[in-house]
């Protein structure tokens, strides 16, 4: 008994064979990129690649035509030039090619597209870049909504990553401001001003935290937050969202905001909000400190923990800058006494092997378990 019947009009056997054939056997299907063979076994160079440039310097091209197809990134894209996965460079705008070198990359060969024909790559590095004008308004929303929306393909898959890390860092800097805003109502020069003013003082102090940790002084970050604030409004005010009255109001009521919180707090070099102290202020609280360590130290020649403790709560403090903390903990918050301090015969000690230079051999030495601070 087969596995299969034929009628009547039975067909022939090697269409019966064929559709067997495309019922059991599987079909491998080959792409572009799927290797064939090696030279091992076909002995014969393939076909070239046709690899190479495809415009000369000087030539008009328009956008998307090919300019270099290569093997490897030999030539860069230069101004109006755009390049593929596989290293093929292409024209972004209409214009002349020109091949030319880049002083601040004298390593690389470039390829760029100059928007006239008189312009001659590189342009000087600090001008702004030169760009077409004199194009038509797209009137129609659809089309301008859709053109506005209009992105590579690049930029199409990294897009959801993108925002993902947008709305992640917006939920961070509100967290940041709604700490801040209830840091700032414990201080008591706050106690009687109203939501609104706690709002724009915590909006202020996002900024200046931004700003410190990315390098600025304390008085950098002031200004410039106070800059862009105002830089902001002045935009809001060309595009006429807002009219020149309220323009002035809102200048004026942060202006009031920024300099009661700047003369009230200021953050510290841990990035933490802290009372705004004066020279004097700092100079003194930075000595009482001084005192206080040497005294604790002195009185005690073990480091205990809450020894430790101690010293660590008087260097955290905003007398001191970020390196005079360092320069503390190294010599007062030492992770190992003096060697003469330090050395036990006891049995309750620590077994310490170093290699020693002069008699090339390992020595062996005990160390009491208090010469170790603790953690």
């Amino acid at each position: 008994m087969f596995l299969w019947s034929v009628s009547s009009k039975a067909a022939a056997p090697g269409v019966i064979y064929q559709s067997i054939k495309q019922s059991i056997l599987t079909v491998q299907i080959r792409t572009a990129t799927k290797k064939t063979a090696g030279s091992k076994t076909h002995m014969k160079d393939s076909a070239g690649r046709r690899l190479g440039p495809k415009k000369q310097d000087g030539e008009l091209v328009s956008i998307g035509q090919i300019l270099m197809r290569q093997r490897g990134t030999k030539f860069y894209p230069g101004e109006n030039v755009g390049i593929g996965r596989d290293h093929t460079l292409f024209a972004l705008e209409p214009g002349y090619v020109r091949y030319y070198l880049d002083p601040f990359h004298p390593k690389r060969k470039f390829i760029g597209v100059a928007l006239h024909r008189n312009i001659r790559l590189p342009l000087p590095h600090w001008e702004p870049r030169v760009r077409r004008f004199g194009y038509v308004e797209i009137t129609d929303k659809f089309d301008s909504d859709r053109e506005e929306g209009r992105m590579s393909r690049k930029e199409h898959k990294l897009f959801p990553n993108i925002e993902f890390a947008l709305k992640k860092r917006q939920e961070a800097r509100l967290e940041k401001k709604q700490e801040l805003s209830s840091q700032l109502t414990s201080f008591e020069e706050f106690f009687s001003d109203s939501q609104e003013f706690i709002d724009i003082a915590s909006s202020r102090l996002v900024k200046l935290d931004g700003f410190l940790r990315g390098g600025k002084s304390i008085a950098e970050a002031r200004f410039y937050a106070t800059y862009n604030f105002r830089y902001d409004l002045q935009l809001l005010l060309k595009k006429m969202i807002i009219t020149e009255t309220q323009f002035d109001q809102r200048l004026t009521q942060y202006l009031t905001v920024a300099s009661k919180v700047d003369d009230v707090v200021t953050f510290d070099s841990h990035f933490r909000l802290c009372k705004q102290l004066s020279s004097a202020q700092k100079e003194e609280l930075a000595k009482n400190n001084l005192s206080k360590i040497e005294e604790i130290v002195g009185n005690h020649t073990v480091m205990t923990r809450d020894t430790r403790y101690k010293v660590e709560n008087l260097i955290d403090s905003p007398a001191f800058d970020i390196s005079a903390q360092i320069r503390l903990r190294r010599k007062y918050l030492k992770p190992v006494v003096r060697e003469s301090k330090g050395v036990s015969s006891t049995k309750d000690a620590v077994i310490v092997r170093r290699w020693n230079d002069k008699s090339r051999r390992i020595d062996t030495i005990s160390r009491a378990r208090d010469a170790f601070a603790p953690s």
